[in-house]
């Protein structure tokens, strides 16, 4: 067992990266050889929506804040996108993450920004280039261990960045500009980037999906889709690919949408196993996995489990239900009645 402490106190009370070098020499027939390997252990922040892979989001070591003296905060600094920017939508709806002395922005203008964690100012910017129908990123920028920055945008686009610079490592497009758009955050276990596909805003829905990237490449490893390619119009239970398969001709074969994934997967702590949830569409019957929370293979895409909390709906309806997971899921350890603990999946 190697211990690789932090560094610390510094003058500003934060804690260092701890480092730690081990170096190995062997004599062979050849000759001697040496390996080194050069340990790292940084300080957690804030480094993804979730905080943790569990997407436990709250900081189970905290010891500073408490509700004794929440009352007494008081705001350091602001950062004011509309005086900055003067753009026409400077809104900010995703969770800011923070690590490396910096807070990591993303907002509806088109860009994405490193600020200094110590005064608010801008260290570096970064334009994602949706522009439309929809603008910027509403993905909570994920920060890795080994210093990358990685959220999706309005235009189906991942980005990869250095976290320290904001300079391009890889983008990839995962879908279609006209109808896809990423509202969750990334999730990254095991070399693997999770991230999931849903609906600019259901008019139209589009195939929800969850996608894995190469943490390196940003080329896609797999796709786990939520609904069938097809459905029958006379019985959306039904998949098909022409409208014999709907009955002899009496209904139609249409293209099926839904069961987008808005939310941030979780990842159990080995990163064989990856937990999702689905959202209905409102324009769109409830159909093939929507309204589902699911067990998936990391490394396949395949389904362990699914659970759905919903029966599937019908046409015609004046409007559909839109129920559904737009968060989570959570992995906690639940009582398990014996005095012990059990493993759930919370949405």
């Amino acid at each position: 067992l190697l211990h690789v402490p932090l560094r610390g106190p510094t003058p500003k009370g934060l804690l260092k990266a701890g480092k730690k070098k081990v170096s190995l020499k062997a004599t062979t027939g050849g000759g001697p050889d040496v390996d080194k390997l050069k340990l790292s252990c940084l300080p957690r922040e804030w480094p993804s929506h979730g905080y943790t892979h569990r997407n436990t989001r709250a900081a189970a070591n905290e010891t500073i804040l408490s509700p004794a003296n929440a009352a007494s905060m008081v705001v350091k600094w602001t950062l004011d996108l509309k005086a900055l920017e003067n753009l026409p939508n400077n809104a900010v709806t995703a969770t800011p993450t923070v690590g490396n002395g910096l807070v990591y922005v993303a907002s509806w203008n088109g860009n994405v920004y490193g600020v200094k964690a110590s005064n608010g100012s801008v260290k570096w910017k970064y334009a994602t280039g949706a522009t439309s129908p929809f603008v910027g990123s509403q993905s909570s920028p994920l920060l890795t261990a080994d210093g990358r920055l990685i959220f999706g945008d309005s235009a189906s686009t991942v980005h990869c960045l250095r976290a320290k610079t904001g300079q391009l490592l890889w983008k990839v497009s995962v879908g279609n500009l006209a109808v896809d758009h990423i509202w969750s955050s990334a999730q990254v276990v095991g070399g693997r980037v999770f991230i999931g596909v849903a609906s600019h805003n259901d008019q139209p829905c589009t195939q929800g999906r969850l996608v894995a990237l190469d943490l390196d490449t940003g080329a896609t490893l797999w796709t786990r889709t939520t609904v069938p390619d097809r459905v029958c119009h006379n019985d959306t239970a039904i998949t098909c690919t022409t409208d014999v398969d709907c009955g002899g001709g009496v209904g139609d074969c249409i293209q099926a949408r839904g069961a987008g994934v808005t939310a941030t997967v979780a990842v159990e702590p080995t990163g064989a196993t990856v937990y999702m949830a689905t959202v209905g569409c409102y324009t769109f019957p409830s159909i093939g996995d929507s309204d589902s929370v699911f067990s998936l293979d990391a490394a396949t895409g395949a389904v362990n489990w699914k659970y759905r909390t919903e029966p599937i709906e019908q046409f015609p309806k004046p409007f559909y239900h839109d129920f559904g997971f737009l968060n989570g899921p959570l992995l906690i350890d639940g009582d398990d009645g014996a005095g012990g603990t059990r493993p759930l999946v919370v949405a």
